[in-house]
């Protein structure tokens, strides 16, 4: 059995969340089917884009060609030791058909018998055009099965002008899972029924299995002091790392960071008072929050991981372009934790705070069921038939 995963894993970023769910997929799956080959598919060219509203899609296309016009050379930062780790992770734990061809072009030449797009945003649209690579449109031979295992559209609302599309190329899908339970209503309101919410890939390994993963340079251990409070965040605002600061100093703890934790520049990592780690590795990240005392994000996989290893954290807002934060507020939401998404200017004392994990692991044990009978469902019943 052959079993390609496509998402936005690609090996030019430095996102932990996208290479750990890749990893956490990719390992999953070959755990469940030790005789299958399940390749993670990285490929530079993501295909045709379906157009679906010309105004649309040409106010998009003038924005991005202005958003390139301003980009400052200062936005770029060298994060090419990072990267280098990044790599050196994915090829450890994941077999990867990285090709400079088309999308087209690696599945024509595989025969897979099933694709599954997912996990992360791989829905994530802007008005006026979809991704027909990450709805897995386009020619296959007649066996092979379309599946979508906890895809994200990582905001509130389909646009309009998609919705049609989306309606009629998901009625090509074996079976249909999502990582937010908001998705499950959205889809189902575009006419799409028979969708599944499941738990993020990552959660499909257990918390020992993760501590195997975890390691911890001896350069970067020396940097890291016995306790501290470890942040991971994407946003580049000031308020929220003055108010770590701030919090910090009340508990009389050191902040460890991640500087540039995105890939580019921030001035606000600059002026943070904090230990600034750069070139830490997927494993090195793990690690990190596993042994802090405190975790303070604005990332799905930083509060992921934290409810993993049972952290006292807390998950802030990140100001974006579009509002992204829905993905965290469900993960919370689900897991009965939706306390710990806070402003941090309403948080008088670290050490006041009810870090509770009441109900956390049952929510997270029927969660993980609940995915995993739908991988069975989808997989092994259907092998049952051939």
């Amino acid at each position: 059995m052959k079993i390609g995963i496509i998402s936005l894993f690609n090996m030019k970023n430095v996102n932990y969340g996208n290479r750990l769910q890749a990893m956490a997929l990719s390992n999953y799956l070959k755990k469940y089917f030790p005789d299958a080959e399940v390749d993670s598919i990285c490929f530079n060219d993501w295909g045709e884009q379906k157009v679906t509203n010309v105004f649309f899609w040409s106010r998009l296309k003038l924005k991005h060609l202005l958003m390139r016009l301003r980009k400052r050379n200062d936005d770029v930062v060298n994060v090419t030791k990072r990267l280098d780790k990044f790599n050196t992770f994915s090829n450890k734990f994941m077999t990867i058909i990285d090709s400079s061809e088309n999308l087209h072009s690696i599945v024509a030449t595989k025969n897979y018998d099933y694709l599954i797009v997912g996990s992360d945003i791989v829905w994530g649209q802007e008005r006026g055009y979809v991704n027909k690579s990450l709805f897995l449109d386009f020619k296959l031979h007649n066996n092979v099965k379309r599946v979508a295992y906890a895809a994200s559209f990582g905001a509130k609302n389909i646009p309009n002008e998609n919705k049609d599309y989306i309606s009629n190329v998901l009625t090509d899908f074996s079976g249909i899972s999502v990582r937010e339970s908001s998705a499950v209503g959205l889809l189902s309101s575009i006419g799409v029924e028979d969708v599944y919410h499941v738990a993020d890939p990552t959660l499909l390994i257990t918390k020992q299995e993760w501590e195997q993963v975890e390691k911890i340079d001896i350069e970067v251990r020396k940097r890291v002091p016995e306790k501290y409070i470890f942040t991971y965040i994407l946003g580049k605002d000031n308020f929220t790392r003055t108010e770590v600061e701030r919090l910090a100093k009340d508990v009389d703890l050191p902040i460890v960071t991640i500087q540039y934790a995105g890939g580019t520049s921030c001035p606000a990592d600059d002026n943070y008072n904090a230990i600034k780690l750069s070139d830490v590795s997927p494993e090195e990240w793990i690690w990190l929050i596993n042994h802090a005392e405190y975790v303070i994000t604005d990332s799905f996989h930083g509060s992921v991981f934290s409810t993993i290893f049972k952290k006292k954290f807390l998950v802030t807002k990140r100001e974006y372009i579009v509002d992204i934060n829905e993905r965290m507020r469900d993960f919370l939401m689900c897991t009965n934790q939706i306390e710990k998404w806070q402003s941090l200017n309403s948080i008088s004392s670290l050490a006041e705070f009810d870090f509770h994990f009441k109900d956390v692991d049952h929510k997270l044990t029927s969660l993980i069921k609940d995915s995993s009978r739908f991988i069975e469902n989808i997989i092994v019943e259907d092998m049952k038939n051939i």
